[in-house]
C-alpha cells in the first residue's frame, strides 16, 4: 500500500504437519486459560522494562513491585500502570508514547513492526493462525496472536532506541528513520538471549 503497510499474505494450506489440530487447540483453549497465559505475558513484558531500564543504570522498585500484583486477565491494567512510569523513567518525563507523533516514536514504531514481522513469520511456522489472540481482540486486527506474544520483546527495541538518542545528544533532527537508524533496528533480531538454558539470536528466540 502508499504507506507500506501489510495488504495480504502467501499462506501455504498445510504449512504445519499440525497446523489444523493446533487451530483447533487454540480455538478451544478455555478463557481461564487465556486470561493465565496473558497475566504470564505481562509479567514477563514488565520485567523485560527492568532490564531495559537497567541498561541505563535506571531504579525501577515500583516495576518490581508491580509485577507482584498482576491478576489472571490483568483486571487492574497493571500492564498499563507500569508502561507510564517505564516511559517516563526511560526517556524523561515529557515524553508521551504516541504513535502519530515523530522523533523517538518514530523509531519505535519502525522497531516494533520489523520485530512484529519476525514474531508473525515465527507464529506461521509454529502452525498457530495469528488471528486467534489470547488478550488483543480488535476485530480489525488479523495479527491478534502475534501481537500479544511481541509485548514482552518489545523493551528490546526501546533499549535501541534509547541508545540512539543517546548517540544523537538529543538531537531531534537525528532521530529519524534514516539508513543507519533502520540497520541499527534490524540488528536487534540477532542480538543473543538466554532461552531455556540456550543461547539463541532474538529472531530464534
Amino acid at each position: 500500500s502508499d504507506e507500506h503497510e501489510v495488504v495480504g499474505m502467501l499462506w501455504p494450506v498445510e504449512g504445519h504437519h499440525q497446523q489444523a489440530k493446533r487451530f483447533d487447540a487454540q480455538i478451544a483453549m478455555s478463557l481461564p486459560k487465556k486470561k493465565s497465559l496473558w497475566a504470564d505475558i505481562v509479567k514477563l513484558k514488565i520485567k523485560m522494562q527492568i532490564w531495559s531500564l537497567s541498561q541505563f543504570e535506571i531504579e525501577s522498585k515500583h516495576l518490581e513491585r508491580l509485577i507482584q500484583s498482576v491478576r489472571s486477565g490483568d483486571p487492574e491494567n497493571v500492564e498499563g500502570q507500569a508502561a507510564r512510569i517505564y516511559w517516563k523513567l526511560l526517556f524523561g518525563e515529557k515524553f508521551v508514547r504516541d504513535r502519530q507523533l515523530f522523533g523517538i516514536n518514530t523509531l519505535l514504531n519502525y522497531g516494533y513492526t520489523i520485530f512484529r514481522s519476525s514474531m508473525a513469520r515465527a507464529v506461521i511456522a509454529a502452525g498457530l493462525h495469528p488471528s486467534i489472540g489470547l488478550h488483543h481482540s480488535n476485530d480489525f486486527n488479523a495479527m491478534r496472536l502475534v501481537d500479544d506474544l511481541l509485548e514482552p520483546f518489545r523493551p528490546i527495541v526501546d533499549v535501541i532506541v534509547k541508545r540512539i538518542v543517546l548517540s544523537t545528544q538529543r538531537n531531534d533532527m537525528l532521530l529519524d528513520i534514516s539508513a543507519d537508524n533502520k540497520r541499527l533496528l534490524a540488528q536487534g533480531l540477532f542480538q543473543e538471549a538466554d532461552v531455556n538454558d540456550e543461547t539463541v539470536p532474538i529472531a530464534v528466540a
